[in-house]
C-alpha cells in the first residue's frame, strides 16, 4: 500500500536527517513515489508527520499489549519497560521520531506522546476506562521523556543497546 510506504518511508528519512530538516522531495525521492502520489495520501507534510506518528504509537501498543502481566504492579512496570526498551532499540526508527516529533509545531497538540503514556498506563494499572490521573500522567511523562533521552544517547553517541544490568536500572 503507497500509504504505508510512505510512513515508512519517512521514518527512515527523519531518523537520519531529524523532523524539522526533513522535506516531501526526500520522501519522494526515497520512497520512488511522485509528488502526486504522496498528495493523494497526505495533503501536508503535516499530515504525514501526523500520521507517522498514529502509526508509532500504535505499534508500541501491539508490542506492549502482547506482555502477559502478573499483577504484581512492581514486576509488570519493569516487563513493561523492559518489552519498551528492546522495541524502541529493535525499531530505531520510532525511537528517533519520537525524539525529534517531541515538542514539534508539525504534529497536532492532541497525538503527543499521551496517548502512549495512556495505554501504558491502561496496562499498568488495569484501567479501562483510562482515568487520567493528573499525577500519574505527569510521573509517566517525565519517564517516557527520561527514557527516549537515554535510548537515543546510547544509540547516536555509543551506537549500541543497553545491556541487561542497564535496563534494570532504568527500570
Amino acid at each position: 500500500m503507497n500509504k504505508e510506504k510512505v510512513i515508512v518511508t519517512t521514518l527512515d528519512v527523519v531518523k537520519n536527517k531529524k523532523l524539522e530538516k526533513t522535506s516531501i522531495s526526500e520522501i519522494t525521492k526515497k520512497s520512488k513515489m511522485s509528488p502526486g502520489n504522496i498528495y493523494y495520501y497526505f495533503n501536508s507534510k503535516n499530515d504525514i508527520y501526523n500520521e507517522v506518528a498514529h502509526y508509532a504509537l500504535d505499534e508500541i501498543k501491539k508490542e506492549l499489549c502482547k506482555l502477559k502481566l502478573t499483577g504484581n504492579k512492581n514486576n509488570d512496570l519493569f516487563s513493561l519497560t523492559k518489552k519498551l526498551i528492546t522495541f524502541l532499540e529493535k525499531r530505531d526508527e520510532i525511537l528517533f521520531f519520537l525524539v525529534s516529533a517531541s515538542g514539534s509545531s508539525y504534529l497536532d497538540k492532541n497525538l503527543d506522546a499521551i496517548k502512549a503514556l495512556g495505554v501504558y498506563k491502561q496496562i499498568l494499572l488495569n484501567d479501562s476506562n483510562g482515568n487520567k490521573d493528573r499525577k500519574t500522567m505527569l510521573k509517566l511523562r517525565m519517564f517516557m521523556s527520561s527514557l527516549l533521552e537515554i535510548l537515543y544517547i546510547n544509540e547516536k553517541e555509543k551506537k549500541r543497546n543497553l545491556s541487561k544490568e542497564e535496563i534494570e536500572e532504568v527500570c
